[in-house]
């Protein structure tokens, strides 16, 4: 479409204005006509008043007079022209006529950084958007939390769109952008004048799986420090000079900065610092730890942008919860299965950390590592479980893929409790052979299919990739999963339990009844017994939640720990599918002004035909 513009206007259709030479043209031409008269006597000429005007020509030419009936048909016309023209003013507001806006409310958007919180700025700037769009412009609201979900779909009417605004609330979990923008994407659709209003700090990863459709992107950025500390590792190890706790805190911002830096256990401090940490440096410490406390909590006392980070959260009892480590390219089966266990805190990593490695000499962070399809490695870690592909330290000789087997038997052993590998659909297997004191605990023809050993580090062996099968999709494989946690890093049952904040838990429900979740703001919500489960959602706040109405109560308590939301720097473009969507401070639009333009002719072709009559 042709466009052209200066300034604060803008004409969608500026080739209208040709027309303005020839219909002007012919508007003069006709007030140079000259009338051809009759003449006739009178007896006298004061009987009649002069007339100068010309209402009518069919003679070749006169002399032009100045006439306010040419004025105002040249007025018109010119009025009639811009409206063709389409004549556009420039303004503060909305992009498109169709608008959805996706509100990031993650974790770093709680920073201080703009008062009063860079979601509240957020929220502010959407209700003076919503203010200065147009009569007939479509907007529609996604909150883009852990799991993303549409305020309001496309409306005209603005006391919709503050209702729905009223509705958001910011979390102190990682956002699912991605899922977010694809809902956006799905209710534009394939509109030609589509716009997708991304207000966010830009704190999230790079999404790459996003298709666009017809809609423009547009980044609208949040956010003017990168101030902050956060707690990067809790956690108590027991050797053979006592047990020790462990503490990490890292300075995200630029500049060298002090944090206070306290430990308490079961509420009672027993050790406090402050410490200095270089911009972007990692500090980190162990403590000689001779208390029996449940619960063990670092807080951080400084200035910085974001709280939420500033405490954390470990089991006193080192046996109390299981840390994590999913070393994959990503298996949503065992990411499920693993984040519904309540005992598990889980990291991700598609590859081994350096820190990890055997050849480290500082201390794992992990009670375990799953090594999902990919090369097993030797770690520090006290249990390992190995999932298709073996690597130095799992304790068995490797001959690579070999073809799909016979399921053979398996022993009794607690792993295989309720486990019938009998009806899965294996693809291929591993071909190995346990050493270092392997048991093997289920065979195929082709040889062992998971193996176990026991010692100073524990291990489990699966002979073939899940993803490979048709494990993940029966009864047995969530059963299988446990009964390895059970083996590799049993937990406590009674302790305090530490899960990641707007993380799932699940529990068993032995009664048809609801729970009772209390929260950090005070507030409760029921948790319903489904398919002899409870699975305890809403946990998206930092603090202590506390699960009642099961013969004993849990207390839960929600840490933020998330490298990406820490680093609270504003970001002034983000990666969507590969591309660099650049930042956008102020939101333009440029509002069509051609009916009032119409309506004004309409007025001046009104006052003209008044004073023609008047004339006449």
């Amino acid at each position: 479409m042709e466009t052209s513009g200066v300034g604060g206007l803008n004409f969608q259709a500026p080739g209208a204005f040709w027309w303005m030479l020839p219909l002007g043209g012919l508007i003069v031409v006709l007030y140079l006509l000259r009338m051809r008269r009759k003449q006739f006597e009178v007896p006298a000429t004061f009987l009649w008043p002069e007339r100068v005007d010309e209402v009518r020509a069919n003679s070749l030419f006169q002399r032009l007079r100045f006439n306010w009936l040419m004025v105002l048909q040249l007025l018109a016309l010119l009025l009639l022209v811009f409206g063709l023209a389409r004549f556009q003013w420039k303004q503060t507001g909305l992009l498109g006529k169709a608008t959805v806006i996706v509100l990031d409310s993650s974790a770093s958007m709680g920073a201080t950084d703009v008062e009063p919180s860079r979601f509240a700025a957020a929220v502010d700037q959407i209700e003076k958007l919503i203010g200065s769009s147009g009569a007939n412009d479509q907007i529609a609201l996604v909150e883009a939390g852990t799991v993303p979900r549409v305020v309001f779909s496309l409306t005209t009417d603005p006391a919709v769109m503050r209702d729905g605004l009223k509705s958001v609330r910011q979390s102190d979990t990682p956002s699912n952008m991605s899922e977010a923008l694809q809902l956006a994407n799905a209710l534009v659709g394939e509109s030609e004048s589509a716009r997708i209003l991304l207000v966010s700090d830009g704190c999230f990863d790079a999404v790459d799986d996003f298709s666009q459709d017809k809609a423009e992107l547009v980044f609208q950025p949040i956010g003017e420090s990168e101030k902050n500390f956060a707690v990067q590792a809790l956690g108590v190890k027991e050797t053979a000079d006592g047990k020790f706790v462990y503490v990490g805190v890292k300075n995200y911002g630029l500049d060298t900065a002090k944090t206070g830096v306290t430990l308490s256990g079961d509420g009672q401090t027993f050790w406090t610092k402050t410490v200095e940490i270089g911009g972007g440096k990692t500090w980190g410490q162990t403590i000689e730890f001779k208390g029996d406390a449940k619960l063990l909590t670092c807080e951080l006392q400084n200035d910085d942008k974001l709280t939420a980070d500033n405490v954390a959260y470990a089991s006193g009892d080192p046996a109390g919860a299981i840390n994590a480590l999913l070393v994959s390219k990503g298996n949503l089966f065992i990411e499920n299965v693993l984040t519904l266990d309540p005992r598990i805190v889980l990291d991700r990593a598609a590859s081994l950390p350096a820190t990890e490695k055997a050849s480290n000499s500082e201390p794992s962070k992990y009670d375990l590592i799953i090594f999902d399809d990919v090369a097993a490695e030797a770690v520090k870690s006290p249990a390992v479980l190995t999932l298709g592909i073996p690597g130095p330290g799992v304790p068995v000789s490797d001959k690579g893929w070999g073809a799909r087997g016979v399921y053979q038997n398996a022993v009794n052993h607690p792993l295989m409790s309720a486990v019938d590998f009998s009806t899965v659909y294996i693809e291929k297997q591993r071909l190995v052979q346990p050493t270092g004191g392997g048991k093997v605990l289920a065979r195929t023809d082709k040889g062992p299919l998971v193996i176990a050993s026991e010692g100073a580090q524990k291990h489990v062996f699966l002979g073939f990739s899940v993803m490979d099968s048709d494990f993940p999709l029966t009864i047995g494989f969530p059963i299988f999963m446990a009964n390895t946690m059970d083996f590799l890093a049993p937990a406590s049952t009674t302790g305090p339990l530490i899960v990641r904040s707007g993380q799932t838990v699940a529990f068993p429900a032995v009664e048809d009844k609801s729970l009772r979740l209390d929260r950090p703001e005070g507030d409760w919500m029921p948790v319903p017994a489904r398919q002899g489960r409870y699975s305890v959602r809403g946990m998206d706040r930092v603090g202590q939640y506390k699960l009642s109405g099961m013969e004993q109560p849990r207390n839960i308590f929600a840490q933020l720990r998330d490298e990406r939301e820490s680093n609270i720097r504003p970001q002034d473009a983000v990666q969507i599918s590969g591309k660099a969507i650049a930042s956008e401070r102020k939101s333009n639009r440029y509002g069509d002004l051609w009916r009032p333009m119409l309506l004004l002719a309409l007025l001046v072709l009104a006052g003209e035909w008044w004073l023609f009559a008047r004339k006449s």
